[in-house]
């Protein structure tokens, strides 16, 4: 909240009518969230951060199975 967007409690209309018209009228305010909200975004999912994650699943579950007593896959 009120770094890339805004929040509003679930349920409260007048809240989000106020988000709602503050970023309709705030063009610079609308550029810096979305800035903010792709920045993040290139940080937390950019492929090489989600291949990293993948590859270390991969490497954790590959080396669980190796661990477990023979199994018949067939």
């Amino acid at each position: 909240n009120g770094e890339n967007g805004l929040l509003v409690p679930p349920g409260d209309a007048a809240a989000l009518a106020d988000a709602i018209q503050r970023l309709a009228t705030d063009h610079g305010l609308r550029r810096a969230y979305g800035a903010a909200a792709r920045a993040d975004v290139e940080a937390r999912l950019s492929q090489d951060r989600i291949g990293a994650a993948v590859q270390t699943l991969y490497q954790q579950i590959l080396g669980d199975l190796a661990l477990s007593p023979t199994r018949d896959w067939a």
